[in-house]
């Protein structure tokens, strides 16, 4: 049976979404395992739990305690996206069966500060209900990683748009495989990942500095379920 579960974005994160950008999240990984260095060792038996003991027992192979860590949302779960919203429609509008909200996601700065100059009130994602939801999204896979270890076509896939003029895909310094740069550096997708993760996690702990595990979810866009 398929499970709906909600997930909350920020809005440049739901625009990224709706353009198609957006296939994939990553969320921290809580608790974090408590020794990183073993966990990086035994990395295939740490994706999904956590080594919690290494004891050597005499006979040249070793005993491990483990605890699982399992993820919020599984591969084939049906997530509905919280988002910034208002109620925007009359009762008329209601009745004759067209949507009721608005999603600050589909309008400009400057659309945003005409609408509220006009009185319009927003609501944070968190206090999205489901009835509001528009956009559904279903797991298609689920792993955990080091944060640092996005690679630039995650980044991509993370949602970051990177523009650069003047650069020849595969052939400028730094780049390959057609990535697309800007100063001549591939990494930039993943700098720029970066700034937006910091200014979300890094006041709760998890920065990139501090390179904690994350779980790594993929997903593709679905319909509402009936």
């Amino acid at each position: 049976m398929t499970k709906e579960r909600p997930i909350l974005f920020s809005t440049p994160m739901v625009r990224a979404i709706l353009d198609g950008r957006k296939t994939m999240t990553r969320r921290v990984l809580n608790p974090q395992p408590e020794n990183k260095a073993l966990c990086d060792f035994y990395r295939q038996e740490c994706l999904l739990k956590e080594l919690k003991g290494y004891v050597a027992n005499g006979l040249n192979s070793y005993h491990k305690e483990t605890v699982w860590h399992k993820p919020r949302y599984s591969a084939g779960d049906v997530l509905w996206v919280r988002e910034a919203y208002a109620l925007a429609a009359t009762i008329d509008s209601f009745l004759s069966g067209e949507s009721i909200f608005a999603y600050k996601a589909d309008f400009t700065d400057y659309g945003l500060k005409e609408l509220s100059a006009a009185g319009l009130r927003w609501h944070p994602s968190i206090h999205m209900p489901r009835a509001a939801a528009r956009l559904f999204l279903r797991v298609t896979d689920v792993g955990a990683e080091r944060l640092r270890e996005i690679s630039v076509a995650d980044a991509k896939a993370e949602g970051i748009a990177v523009w650069a003029s003047g650069c020849i895909d595969g052939l400028a310094f730094g780049c390959y495989n057609g990535d697309e740069c800007v100063y001549n550096r591939c990494e930039r997708p993943i700098e720029l990942f970066r700034e937006i993760w910091d200014g979300i996690n890094a006041k709760r702990g998890y920065g990139w500095d501090k390179n904690p595990y994350v779980w790594v979810y993929k997903f593709e866009r679905t319909e509402k379920p009936q």
